[in-house]
Parts: C-alpha cells; sequence; structure tokens
C-alpha cells in the first residue's frame, strides 16, 4: 500500500512511496526522540531549565514530522513525467535543477548554523540543558546544533523542490488539489505552530543577541517561503488562501492557549 496525501490523485506504489513516512520518522526520532532521551540521562546545572520547560523542545518538535512529511509528499505527487521531446537536454537541466536545490538547502543550513552561533557567541545568554555556560553547549547542546542545522536545509532544500514541482504544474487540476487540500493546512499550521513555540520561548529573552537572532531566523524563513510560493505558483497561489486562513486561525488560537 502506497501513502495518501489529501489532494493527490491516490496512493503512489512502490518503495518510494515511502520515503515520506521515513524522513518523518527519522526527523523524530533524530530530534524529539534523542532530544528526550538525552535529557532523561543528564541532570541540568542548578537553576538551569531543562528540556520540559520549553514548547519548542517538547511540542514544536513534534510538529516538525508532520513539516517533513508533507513537504516530501508534495515533491513526489508534484512530480512531473518529462514528455518525450523534453528528455532530450534533460542532463544539463537536471543539473541545473540539482544545484538550485543544494543552493536552497545551504541558505537553510546557513540560517540555522548563524542562529546556533549567535548563542555561543552571546556574552550573555539565558543559560539553558544546551547552553550551560557563555559560549559552552553541552553535549546535548552540541548534538541540537547539528540537529536544527541539518533539519534546516533538508526543510529549505525539500521545500524549494516542492515549490519548483509546483511551478511546473501551474494551472493544472492536480495543483490546485494539492493546495487546496487539508494535508496543506495541515503542514501550514503545524509550520506556525512550530514557529509560535519558539518565538513563545523566546520572547521573554529578546533582549538578548541569541534570543533575537533565533526569533529573526524563525520568522524570517516561512516569510520568504512564501514570498517564492507566490513567485513561483502565479495566480495559483490565490489557491492557498483558505489553508493559509485555516493555518492562521489555528496559530491564533494556539497562542491564547501557550
Amino acid at each position: 500500500m502506497g501513502a495518501h496525501f489529501p489532494g493527490s490523485r491516490g496512493p503512489v506504489r512502490g518503495t518510494g512511496s515511502r520515503l515520506p513516512l521515513l524522513a518523518a520518522l527519522a526527523c523524530l526520532v533524530a530530534g524529539v526522540g534523542a532530544m528526550s532521551a538525552m535529557a532523561l540521562a543528564t541532570e541540568p546545572p542548578p537553576g538551569v531549565r531543562p528540556l520540559w520547560s520549553y514548547w519548542s523542545g517538547t511540542v514544536g518538535d513534534l510538529l516538525l514530522p508532520v513539516v517533513v512529511y508533507g513537504l516530501t509528499r508534495a515533491c513526489q505527487v508534484l512530480a512531473v513525467t518529462p514528455e518525450p521531446a523534453d528528455t532530450v537536454d534533460a542532463g544539463p537541466r537536471d543539473r541545473r535543477r540539482g544545484r538550485s536545490c543544494l543552493v536552497a538547502a545551504g541558505v537553510g543550513a546557513a540560517i540555522g548554523a548563524v542562529s546556533q552561533a549567535a548563542w555561543l557567541a552571546d556574552p550573555d545568554p539565558q543559560l539553558n540543558w544546551l547552553l550551560i555556560a557563555p559560549h559552552l553547549f553541552s553535549p546535548a547542546g552540541y548534538y541540537h546544533a547539528g540537529f536544527l542545522v541539518l533539519t534546516s536545509a533538508g526543510v529549505a532544500g525539500t521545500g524549494w523542490e516542492a515549490l519548483r514541482r509546483a511551478g511546473r504544474a501551474r494551472g493544472t487540476a492536480r495543483l490546485r488539489r494539492v493546495l487546496s487540500g487539508h494535508g496543506c493546512s495541515v503542514v501550514l499550521a503545524s509550520a506556525g505552530l512550530f514557529v509560535l513555540t519558539v518565538v513563545k520561548d523566546s520572547a521573554p529573552l529578546t533582549d538578548t543577541v541569541s534570543a533575537r537572532a533565533t526569533v529573526a531566523a524563525v520568522s524570517l524563513a516561512p516569510v520568504a517561503l512564501l514570498g517564492v510560493a507566490v513567485w513561483r505558483l502565479g495566480r495559483d497561489a490565490t489557491v492557498l488562501l483558505r489553508p493559509l486562513v485555516i493555518a492562521c486561525c489555528g496559530v491564533a488560537v494556539a497562542s491564547v492557549v501557550l
């Protein structure tokens, strides 16, 4: 049986159909799974906030696999089989597409790396179980920094590829079904809620350089992706209005609850 993304024609058969689920599972295990195990196995210094006191490290990291699944599945659903005439110069074109995806992943990795470097460079940060002293991560902190950089690269690269394929499918009923489906709303809401958890954790600390860098990075990334979406989708971007409204309503409700 293949996985089914709301808005697609149906399950995609074959080994590749399991890729979104495997990617989401890897994100779940390497993220909140590994961090929870390390939090249980270590004792933070006195007066330092543990993992369980952070919305982003608990609820937020549970939402990341949803985003990873949705973007990876969208790449599958929006894959366009080339026409025979398109295969003549497919090699150079494929290399250009690969390079653009790598550039997007590199930008995502750089944003993640800068946010972590800001925490290390901050002379007076708010200490936590990952940053146990100024300029010093705990072992779990170094692991978290690496995971964050890799995840940022993966989400940026996969998001770019999904939008590139969506651009090639402009004007098709398939694209409109994907954009207007419940899956799109769930992914957008999960991404928005993840941003909210990070902002909620960092907002009380905005007098520090590290917290300001974190809020800026996590806020600018979805705005940039939305801008790229409007550019790539053209008129079809209007179909995103409904899932965006649903996602924003969910984030608004959560902002009152959290």
